[in-house]
């Protein structure tokens, strides 16, 4: 319960963060939340797990589709017909799970979009800062 807290009160420590809105009224606030790097890595990380989950039984499937010619010349498996038929044949033979073989390593793949951008962020926070000394100086950097 203190870690709820804890993150409850950050969170609402963010929401405090203000910053003027590019409207140009005075007075007009725009609440621009934040998050740290740990937990843009973990949002970036978490919805490339989520898109290897939802999309790795697809590959899978493409795959097998590409290699069965291969296969079937060289034995006696009948190819599939398509890729209902294979998702079907797959999961009765093999069972649900075999859909989705390799996605350990898949999930290994997924830290370099977080990293991707936890940088991104980064330089985003250094470019605005810059774009915006250079707006309020007339252009003029010194």
């Amino acid at each position: 319960k203190t870690r709820m807290k804890e993150r409850k009160a950050m969170m609402n420590s963010n929401l405090n963060k203000t910053e003027k809105s590019k409207s140009g009224e005075t007075g007009s606030e725009t609440v621009l939340p934040t998050l740290n790097p740990l937990e843009n890595f973990s949002a970036a990380t978490g919805a490339g797990a989520c898109m290897v989950l939802l999309t790795n039984p697809i590959w899978l499937i493409k795959t097998r589709l590409q290699l069965q010619l291969r296969q079937s010349t060289s034995t006696n498996i009948t190819p599939y017909r398509g890729m209902f038929h294979a998702a079907y044949t797959i999961a009765r033979e093999e069972g649900i799970t075999a859909l989705y073989k390799g996605t350990i390593p898949a999930m290994f793949l997924t830290t370099h979009g977080g990293v991707q951008f936890v940088a991104y962020e980064f330089l985003k926070e250094q470019f605005g800062s810059y774009h915006r000394a250079k707006k309020d100086s007339g252009g003029v950097m010194r």
